[in-house]
């Protein structure tokens, strides 16, 4: 995905999320709130060149990569 596809992704979560909290859908928004933190998380991994899955080698969900990201 190139920055400008990634730019219209995040404005449109940002969007659904707005909608989301004004129409007081919020377990709707707390899963795209979850979603962005986790993209996020994956990015600050992938910047500092760490591994994005587990020694199994199954992805790491948001806490794992939140705990791998505090112990660097």
């Amino acid at each position: 995905m190139n920055n400008y596809e990634k730019n219209e992704k995040y404005a449109d979560l940002m969007g659904r999320l707005k909608e989301a909290i004004n129409r007081d859908f919020y377990y709707e928004a707390i899963f795209i709130e979850y979603a962005i933190l986790e993209d996020r998380t994956e990015s600050l991994l992938k910047h500092a060149k760490l591994s994005l899955t587990d020694y199994n080698g199954v992805p790491l969900n948001l806490n794992s990569n939140y705990k791998k990201l505090s112990i660097q």
